[in-house]
């Protein structure tokens, strides 16, 4: 068995879109599929207050399920990341 302490997900990072999301992993937006496992919370956390730190505004964005960390969360692997949209 493999022991996975989480999984990081970086979507679209190179976009020309101007967005910079994090994946709400404590469903602190209340939208959508619900918070990630535990340690999900942490990483939003680690990559909201350093970009916010740099000043950089972040928003939320939803585990919707379409992309690689679908298969880690329904496992119970804490994820998190960035996205651009």
């Amino acid at each position: 068995q493999l022991d996975i302490a989480l999984y990081l997900n970086f979507d679209m990072i190179a976009s020309p879109n101007a967005g910079y999301f994090v994946y709400d992993g404590d469903d602190s937006d209340a939208t959508g599929a619900g918070e990630g496992p535990y340690g999900s919370a942490q990483i939003e956390a680690a990559f909201a207050g350093f970009l916010g730190s740099q000043g950089v505004q972040t928003e939320g964005t939803d585990f919707s399920g379409r992309s690689d960390y679908g298969e880690f969360i329904a496992n119970g692997i804490p994820a998190g990341g960035l996205f651009t949209g």
